[in-house]
C-alpha cells in the first residue's frame, strides 16, 4: 500500500490557500501581523481583513486590544487598544518627518537646537557629538587639537594614540600630570589638571581631577546635560536627553526633553489640552469650553477664558470677517481699510479688493477719499506739489494753495515765488524770468524785474562777483574791495575778513627815488616810485605811483634797495638783482641795465645791500662778496679794481683771535661799506673823506676792511658820508663822520633801528616808543620826531623820503613825491605821513578833490577840513576814489 502522501490538498484548507496564492503572486512580505504590505495599504478591507487595511495579517484595527504599538496597523496602542494615530500621540507615523510633525496633517517641525547629542556635526564639534565643548572622540575620530580626543592626541586631524612620551613615568609636555592632561589624554581622580578635558572624568575643581558631580555646572559622567539626566536628576524641557528617563516629563523626542503629547481621544484633561480632548494642539472647542485663547476654539473667539460666539469688536479675526472684525459680515460700518484682507469688494471701505487686499491708494484711480489719484484724503498718503487737494494735510510740503499742493515743482506760481517754481525761498530763476532781488536769479542779476545774465561791467554785484564788477569769474578784486577767498584779490593781495588786502610787511627798504617791501602771507615783494633803470623789477621802465608785484621773489629771506638798483637773497642762498647796471652792481658780468630780477653767479648769500654803484653780500661761509664800482676801495678787496661779478672782500689779519668769521650784518653807503663779524666786532672798508670808515685816519681810501669799533655791536649802518651803529636795546644810536649838519651823535634815546639816505646826509631812526625821529639835511640839525606815523619798528631813508613800517605790519611814508616814491597813488606833494596803498588798511588814496580820509580821519593838511578852508568833502570811505 503506498505510503501516505504528506501534500496537503489546498481545496481542504481554503484560507491557506488565499494566503499561498497571495504569496504566489508576490505580494506576501514582512509587516505588521505578517500580512503584506501591499494588501494592508491597499486602501480595500480584503477577505481576511477585519477592517480597511486591519485586523487578520495586517495588524488590529482601531479600538481592538493590544500589548504593544507593532501590533496595531495605526502602529498606536492606547490603554491596551490600538488608536488611529494623530499629531499629538507622541511617536512619529502617518508621513511625518518628526514626532507629531510635519508631512501632509501635522504642523512644520521646529528645528532642536543644536546638541552634544543631536546626531549631527554642528557648534564647535569636531565630529559627530564629540570634541569641542562635548565628549572627547575615540580614536579615528576627526579632530583639531589633542583636547578634541580622548587619547589627548590629534594627529593629521584625526585622534589618535599618544605618543611615547605620555608613558615615559616624567611629567614633560603639556602634560598636567605625570603620562597625562594635555595631549597625553585624561588624568584620574586626584591628579593634576588645567582644564576639563585634562581628566578622565571630564571634572576639574580648583586643579585637581575629580569624581562629576549633579551640582558642578557641567555636563560630565553619563548626563545628558548640565547637571541632569543618566544619573542625576531629570532633565527640564528642551535639555538633552537620550532615553524617556532623562526627561521630567518622560518624554525624549529627538533627543531633547518635550511636553507629555495630548492623545485627544482618552476622554481626559491631559497634555496641552485647555478642556477634554480639545484645544491647545487638539481639535478646538466647542462654545462654552474652556480657552487661553482664540486658537483653542472652534469659534475662534475665546472670551473671558471661554469660548464664546465670534463678534465684530472681539480683537480677534474669526467667523465671516476678512480681517480683524472687519468685513462685510460686519456691515457698512466695519468694512476694511486700505490694506486690510478682504474677500469681495464690499469687505472694504474704498469698495475695491484686489488681490485678497482691499486697495484704493494704488490703483491708479481716484476714488473713496482721495483728493487726486491715489493720494489725499484720510486714508492715502499726502499728495505732491501741483496736486488736487482740499485741506493742507492733503498736501506733502503742507500748503493747499487755490485747490494744488504749492511748493516749488508746482508748476504754479505761488508762495513767495517770482516766476512759476522759481525765485523767493525756492531756486533762482533763469534769465527772462521775474525777479524781485538779486538773489532770485541764478546770474544775480534783476534788472527792472527781470533775470539778465551777468555782466563784469554793468556797475552792479551780480553772478559770482564778491564785489561790484570784480571777484569770482570777473576780474581780481582791488584793495578794499569785498572778497571770499584770495583769488578773488589782485596782484599780491590777500582776503582778509573778506576785504582784499596786502598781507602784512616783513621788510622795507628805500633806494633814492624808489621803495620795496617784502611780503608775509602771500610770500613776494612789491616795489613803488621811479622805475628810469627798471629798479621796480616789474619788466617795464615805467614809474609806478602804487606798489607792483616783482616776480619771482615768492621766497625772497631778504631785500636791499640803493640808488637804482635792487636785490633780493632767496631761500637757498640765492641773489638775484635788477635795475641800473651801469657800473656793473648788477653782478652778472655785464653793465646792462636788467628789468627783471637777473641771478647773481658765484655767491651764496644769508644777507644782501646795494650802495649807490655798488652791492656787498654776507656769504654763508667766510668773507663777505662784494661787485660792481671799486674806484674808491668800496669792494674791499685790497685796490680800486671794480668787478662786474662778485669778489670776495679781503682779510690782511685774522680776525677773533685766530679763528676766521663770516659777516652777520652787512651796510653799503654811497661809497663805503661796513659789516658786523659773527666775533661781533665790525669792520668798515672805502670812501674816508669824511672819516667814515676811520675817525682818526686822514687817508682818503681805505681799501681793506678796518675795525673801528671794538665793541659788541648790534647793528651798524653806512650812510652817506657818515656811520651809524646801534648795541642794543636802550644804548641810543651813535653815528660818526660828515658832521657839517651837526650829524655825529644825535640820539640819547634808545632806538630800534637805523637807516640813512645814500644821496643825502639825512638818518632816521626808531625808538623804542615806537616814535620816528629823523636827523641832518632835508629835516634839521637835531632829531626831530616826524609827525603822522604810527608806532614802528623800523624806518628806511631815499634821497628825499622816509618810509617807515608800523608795528602791524603796514607801511607809512613821508617826503617828497617825485615819480610816486610815497606810493599813494599820485606824484601831488603831501604833508605828513601817508599809508601807501595796499600797504595800509588805514588810509586810501589821494581823493580828486584834495581830501583824503587819515588814519585819524583828517584831511591831507592834518586839518578838520580841507586845504581850501571848506568841509572835508568825502565821507569816511573815499568811496569816489575806488577805496573802501
Amino acid at each position: 500500500m503506498p505510503a501516505p502522501s504528506s501534500r496537503v490538498r489546498l481545496s481542504q484548507c481554503p484560507r491557506l490557500t488565499v494566503v499561498l496564492l497571495v504569496c504566489a503572486l508576490g505580494a506576501c512580505t514582512a509587516g505588521r501581523g505578517g500580512g503584506s504590505s501591499k494588501i494592508c495599504k491597499n486602501g480595500v478591507q480584503d477577505e481576511l481583513e477585519t477592517g480597511v487595511d486591519c485586523g487578520g495579517s495586517c495588524g488590529a484595527c482601531a479600538s481592538e486590544a493590544c500589548s504593544e504599538n507593532d501590533a496595531c496597523a495605526s502602529g498606536l496602542c492606547v490603554s491596551g487598544s490600538c488608536s488611529a494615530p494623530s499629531c499629538t500621540d507622541g511617536i512619529k507615523n502617518q508621513d511625518e518627518t518628526g514626532v507629531d510633525c510635519g508631512g501632509d496633517a501635522c504642523a512644520t517641525c521646529e528645528v532642536a537646537a543644536p546638541g552634544c547629542s543631536d546626531g549631527v556635526k554642528n557648534l564647535e564639534e569636531a565630529d559627530v557629538d564629540c570634541g569641542g565643548a562635548c565628549v572627547r572622540c575615540v580614536n579615528g575620530k576627526s579632530c583639531t587639537s589633542g583636547s578634541d580626543c580622548a587619547s589627548g592626541t590629534c594627529a593629521a586631524g584625526v585622534c589618535a594614540t599618544p605618543p611615547e612620551r605620555c608613558s615615559n613615568g616624567l611629567r614633560d609636555g603639556d602634560e598636567t600630570d605625570v603620562d597625562c592632561g594635555g595631549t597625553c589624554g585624561g588624568c584620574a581622580n586626584n591628579l593634576h589638571c588645567q582644564m576639563a578635558p585634562d581628566c578622565l572624568s571630564q571634572t576639574c575643581v580648583f586643579g585637581t581631577c575629580a569624581t562629576p558631580s549633579c551640582d558642578d555646572g557641567i555636563r560630565n559622567g553619563n548626563e545628558t546635560d548640565a547637571d541632569c539626566g543618566g544619573p542625576c536628576e531629570p532633565c527640564g524641557l528642551g535639555r538633552a536627553c537620550e532615553v524617556a528617563a532623562d526627561c521630567a516629563t518622560s518624554n525624549c523626542q529627538a533627543r531633547i526633553c518635550a511636553v507629555v503629547p495630548a492623545l485627544c481621544s482618552d476622554g481626559a484633561k491631559n497634555g496641552d489640552e485647555t478642556d477634554l480632548d480639545c484645544g491647545g494642539g487638539c481639535p478646538g472647542c466647542a462654545l462654552g469650553k474652556v480657552c487661553t485663547g482664540p486658537d483653542d476654539c472652534v469659534s475662534n473667539a475665546c472670551g473671558f477664558g471661554l469660548c464664546a460666539e465670534p463678534s465684530c469688536d472681539d480683537g480677534v479675526r474669526n467667523g465671516d470677517e476678512s480681517d480683524l472684525d472687519c468685513g462685510n459680515v460686519c456691515g457698512n460700518g466695519g468694512r476694511c481699510a486700505y490694506g486690510e484682507a478682504c474677500k469681495v469688494d464690499f469687505d472694504c471701505q474704498s469698495l475695491v479688493c484686489d488681490g485678497g487686499t482691499c486697495v484704493s491708494c494704488s490703483d491708479g484711480l481716484q476714488n473713496g477719499q482721495e483728493t487726486a489719484v491715489d493720494c489725499g484724503g484720510e486714508q492715502c498718503g499726502a499728495c505732491g506739489q501741483g496736486k488736487t487737494c482740499v485741506v493742507d494735510d492733503d498736501c506733502a510740503q503742507g500748503a493747499c494753495e487755490d485747490g494744488h499742493c504749492s511748493g516749488c515743482d508746482s508748476g504754479f506760481q505761488d508762495g513767495d515765488e517770482t516766476d512759476v517754481d522759481c525765485g523767493g525761498a525756492c531756486g533762482p530763476c533763469n534769465n527772462g524770468e521775474s525777479c524781485a532781488v538779486q538773489a532770485d536769479c541764478a546770474s544775480g542779476a534783476c534788472v527792472a524785474g527781470i533775470c539778465k545774465g551777468a555782466d563784469c561791467s554793468d556797475g552792479q554785484r551780480n553772478g559770482n562777483e564778491t564785489d561790484i564788477d570784480c571777484g569770482g569769474s570777473c576780474k581780481a578784486c582791488g584793495p578794499g574791495q569785498d572778497c571770499g577767498t584770495d583769488a578773488d584779490c589782485g596782484s599780491y593781495f590777500v582776503c582778509t575778513w573778506n576785504r582784499c588786502k596786502a598781507p602784512p610787511v616783513l621788510e622795507l627798504e628805500a633806494g633814492s627815488y624808489h621803495t620795496c617791501a617784502r611780503l608775509s602771507k602771500k610770500p613776494g615783494v612789491v616795489c613803488w616810485g621811479r622805475n628810469t633803470n627798471g629798479q621796480l623789477g616789474d619788466g617795464t621802465t615805467t614809474d609806478r605811483l602804487t606798489p607792483v608785484l616783482v616776480p619771482g621773489l615768492e621766497t625772497a629771506v631778504d631785500i636791499a634797495a640803493g640808488g637804482a638798483t635792487t636785490c633780493a637773497v632767496l631761500s637757498g642762498g640765492i641773489v638775484k638783482c635788477w635795475g641800473r647796471n651801469g657800473n656793473g652792481q648788477v653782478g652778472d658780468g655785464t653793465t646792462t641795465d636788467r628789468l627783471v630780477p637777473t641771478t647773481v653767479p658765484g655767491v651764496t648769500a644769508t644777507m644782501v645791500t646795494v650802495g649807490l654803484t655798488h652791492t656787498c653780500a654776507a656769504a654763508t661761509q667766510y668773507n663777505p662778496y662784494c661787485w660792481g664800482d671799486n674806484s674808491v676801495g668800496q669792494l674791499g678787496t685790497g685796490d680800486t679794481t671794480s668787478s662786474k661779478t662778485p669778489v670776495e672782500v679781503t682779510s690782511q689779519f685774522q680776525f677773533g683771535g685766530g679763528v676766521v668769521v663770516t659777516a652777520k650784518w652787512i651796510s653799503a653807503g654811497p661809497k663805503h661799506t661796513c659789516a658786523r663779524y659773527s666775533d661781533g666786532y665790525s669792520r668798515c672798508w672805502g670812501l674816508n673823506t669824511n672819516n667814515e670808515v676811520d675817525r682818526f685816519s686822514s687817508e682818503s681810501v681805505i681799501a681793506t676792511p678796518f675795525m673801528e669799533i671794538e665793541q659788541t655791536l648790534d647793528q651798524i649802518v653806512a650812510g652817506s658820508g657818515w656811520t651809524c651803529f646801534w648795541y642794543g636795546a636802550g644804548t641810543g644810536v651813535q653815528c660818526w663822520g660828515l658832521n657839517k649838519s651837526s650829524f655825529y651823535s644825535p640820539v640819547s634815546t634808545g632806538g630800534t633801528s637805523v637807516d640813512g639816505a645814500l644821496e643825502s646826509s639825512e638818518a632816521c631812526a626808531t625808538l623804542n616808543s615806537g616814535q620816528v625821529t629823523c636827523w641832518g639835511a632835508g629835516t634839521s640839525y637835531a632829531a626831530t620826531t616826524q609827525a603822522g606815523f604810527p608806532s614802528s619798528k623800523s624806518v628806511t631813508v631815499g634821497a628825499g623820503h622816509r618810509c617807515a613800517l608800523s608795528s602791524n605790519g603796514e607801511v607809512y611814508c613821508a617826503g617828497w613825491n617825485d615819480e610816486g616814491a610815497l606810493g599813494v597813488g599820485s606824484t601831488t606833494a603831501v604833508s605828513g605821513a601817508y599809508g601807501v596803498v595796499g600797504l595800509s588798511g588805514l588810509n586810501g588814496d589821494l581823493c580828486a578833490d584834495s581830501c583824503v580820509t587819515a588814519k585819524n580821519g583828517l584831511c591831507e593838511d592834518g586839518g578838520a577840513t580841507s586845504g581850501d578852508g571848506g568841509a572835508c568833502s568825502l565821507g569816511t570811505d573815499c568811496s569816489d576814489c575806488g577805496w573802501r
